[in-house]
């Protein structure tokens, strides 16, 4: 079983050489490399990995390291959209550092537009197709 708690994976059912394979393998690992790493054989390895539930703890584990990520970018792009727009305003700062800045904020927004465009469209192919992991974990709401 695997949970998401308060954005943090929680798994159950797995060994903790399990477990840790399935962080290693979300960090992008090769089976050779995760097998010399927990001292198992390369054969154990791949057997996990052809268990269905091992496959949606990485993949979970990978989408959800993956939102903690773009969190943290989101975070440092606030901030240097905040700086950005102190130099638009700036009237001490030369017209052609307002107009950078002026630029850079529409070249941002543009960015996020996008990203917003690939979340409603992942949501519809989710909904559209069913979720592929559906029914191998489970997400606890957030508390």
């Amino acid at each position: 079983m695997l949970e998401v708690l308060k954005g943090k994976v929680v798994m159950e059912g797995f060994t903790p050489k399990q477990e840790r394979a399935i962080v290693l393998f979300a960090q992008g690992r090769r089976i050779a490399e995760v097998a010399q790493e927990l001292d198992v054989s390369h054969r154990t390895v791949e057997k996990w990995r052809t268990d269905k539930n091992f496959k949606n703890a990485i993949r979970l584990t990978v989408r959800e390291t993956s939102i903690q990520v773009l969190d943290e970018v989101v975070e440092a792009g606030r901030a240097a959209i905040g700086y950005l727009r102190t130099v638009v305003g700036d009237t001490k700062a030369t017209e052609q550092g307002r107009i950078r800045a002026a630029i850079a904020i529409l070249d941002n927004l543009k960015s996020w537009r996008e990203i917003d465009l690939e979340e409603r469209l992942e949501a519809i192919e989710e909904k559209f197709n069913g979720n592929p992991a559906q029914g191998s974990y489970s997400v606890a709401e957030k508390n």
